[in-house]
């Protein structure tokens, strides 16, 4: 009995219970390890899903932009060349000798101030064309004052005194 108690004594011995628990502990640490460096590369993965849409929506809007900056100038470029046809009918207008060439120039200097209306109107429409159309002013609003304020005490100034 005394020998297999021995065997017994030196078996436990020769199993050391640390090497397991080492190992477990490294086992969860590898697995704890393992699931940050996945949620990790996960949150890098959205950010970049999330900075590529950002892009893409930023280049719509420079290219909303450039459109938009496009037709304001065609549309400037068209009110200028109104304005200068517009001149030219005054001159000829003021030159005019005879009444049915006066009531000529005075029907295309209406139809030309109708075209000007219609592209003013477009042009506000648009958010003033680039901020060249005076659309930029806004109106205040309206304020009234009480016609019968409110006083504390008996008038003479001094809110305090009640």
């Amino acid at each position: 009995m005394r020998l297999d108690a021995q065997v017994k004594m030196a078996e436990r011995k020769k199993t050391p219970y640390w090497l397991y628990a080492t190992a477990g502990v490294l086992a969860i640490g590898l697995g704890v390890g393992a699931y940050f460096l996945w949620q990790n590369m996960q949150e890098k993965d959205r950010i970049a899903q999330e900075k590529k849409a950002r892009e893409a929506e930023l280049e719509k809007e420079k290219v909303a932009r450039a459109a938009a900056e496009k037709e304001a100038a065609e549309l400037k470029a068209k009110q200028e060349e109104l304005d200068k046809k517009a001149k030219e009918l005054e001159e000829k207008l003021g030159k005019a000798e005879t009444e049915a060439e006066r009531q000529a120039l005075l029907a295309e200097q209406a139809k030309l101030e109708e075209e000007q209306a219609a592209l003013k109107k477009k042009r506000k429409g648009k958010g003033g064309g680039g901020g060249g159309g005076g659309s930029s002013t806004k109106k205040k609003p309206v304020t009234k004052k009480r016609k019968d304020a409110l006083q504390l005490g008996g008038g003479n100034g001094n809110p305090l005194d009640l």
